[in-house]
């Protein structure tokens, strides 16, 4: 949150610049068929921030906001496809910011990421997707924590 000079600031706003950030990887294999959109599962928890955002779904593939406001996500995966795009999918399935990769087949993994924010209400959702356009793979978790998401509360809108 930006302050401005000669603004009241609200204790609740100092408790929030210190929020802690989520962080979920993903640990197992998941496929990416062709020509599919796949909302991809972070089954793994590094840090969880659970009064701000909690995880849901199949495999943490799915977040709720527990606080309305401003959320810096940033997500990356990483791939056997050759092509892939990813996306953060907000309330009503409207993608806030995609990333894009186009590497030949035969190249070794893929990698993708992309990162922005949201305006959310409490209760609102959101999920990270992945569409591979190129030939069947996998979500490669031979790379550490390549494939993965982070969630970090910013303040009130």
């Amino acid at each position: 949150m930006a302050f401005t000079a000669g603004q009241k600031v609200r204790a609740s706003d100092l408790n929030d610049i210190s929020a802690p950030t989520a962080k979920y990887y993903s640990t197992a294999t998941q496929s990416l068929p062709n020509n599919t959109d796949v909302k991809l599962q972070f089954n793994a928890v590094e840090q969880a921030a659970t009064a701000y955002v909690t995880a849901g779904g199949t495999n943490n593939n799915q977040f709720t906001a527990v606080k309305a406001g401003v959320y810096e996500v940033e997500a990356g995966v990483r791939s056997s496809s050759g092509v892939m795009e990813l996306a953060v999918y907000s309330p009503g399935n409207v993608a806030f910011a995609i990333g894009n990769v186009r590497i030949p087949a035969g190249s070794g993994g893929k990698s993708c990421s992309t990162s922005g924010k949201l305006i959310l209400a409490a209760n609102d959702t959101f999920a990270v997707n992945a569409f591979n356009g190129g030939t069947t793979g996998n979500v490669d978790t031979n790379w550490g924590r390549a494939t993965h998401i982070t969630i970090k509360y910013l303040g009130s809108a």
